[in-house]
């Protein structure tokens, strides 16, 4: 069976460019369409689709979830493995990571977990006896969002790695949220991949930011520098400040 060779080196020295790109990723830009998704949605996809736009967990990392990596009183769900084709595996960094999570998403899980029993899985196959997978199949929880997302007026190209994942992501940013944060929490090799989510705060760098380093550069007498002066004073001349002020060497009447 042929493999990728890229794949046996270390992730920093691949020089293979992740295709995603977060500027033409369709996210849920209004939050009010986050609870309408999810009061449209049929369960377990609901939950499914809450648990993503509320954590950023990636689909794959949803799916393996079980209810020993959540912690409900912490709010904090332990990431450590994801189904990538049916098989579970590593995240896609290789390393574990904790994930919080708020109080509304607290009570959802809760409410979950009372209604499956709270072992194993938490979103288990629909049709188990039929299915060869232990997971729940990723088809069927695109289909359901898919048409879930159509039900409430949002945009065709809305994906569920878009309304979930990519929509936790932007809202973080568009509140003022932390891109190092967001690094941690999404589980990205580097803040050079989070960083792609920078132009969604167009006030990041504004004019009036600039102000709050200031030096104070008056002169004692209150003059500022006669740039004018000082460009047509003769080549080798020796142009001090304080002549330059007054415009004298440079033979520039006051």
């Amino acid at each position: 069976m042929k493999t990728n060779p890229a794949k046996e080196l270390p992730r920093a020295t691949r020089l293979i460019k992740d295709a995603h790109d977060p500027q033409q990723t369709i996210f849920i830009e209004q939050q009010a369409d986050v609870a309408r998704v999810y009061a449209k949605l049929a369960q377990p996809f609901a939950t499914i689709f809450i648990t993503g736009a509320l954590t950023g967990l990636r689909p794959g990392e949803i799916i393996a979830l079980e209810w020993g990596d959540v912690d409900l009183e912490a709010r904090r769900i332990l990431m450590q493995r994801q189904v990538r084709h049916g098989r579970v595996g590593p995240t896609k960094n290789g390393k574990p990571r904790a994930v919080p999570f708020g109080p509304e998403l607290g009570k959802i899980l809760a409410e979950w977990k009372l209604a499956t029993g709270g072992e194993g899985l938490l979103f288990k196959p629909l049709t188990p006896w039929r299915s060869r997978s232990r997971f729940i199949g990723d088809k069927k929880v695109r289909t359901a969002l898919k048409d879930g997302f159509r039900a409430c007026g949002l945009p065709a190209g809305l994906s569920w790695y878009g309304g979930s994942r990519h929509t936790w992501a932007s809202q973080l940013v568009m509140n003022g949220g932390s891109l190092a944060v967001a690094q941690q929490v999404l589980g990205h090799s580097s803040v050079t991949v989070t960083q792609r989510y920078a132009h969604l705060r167009p006030d990041l760098f504004r004019p009036e930011d600039l102000l709050k380093v200031t030096v104070d550069l008056s002169r004692n007498e209150g003059e500022v520098i006669d740039l004018e002066a000082h460009r047509k004073a003769p080549r080798g001349t020796d142009v001090g400040l304080e002549s330059v002020d007054r415009g004298e060497s440079a033979g520039v009447s006051t």
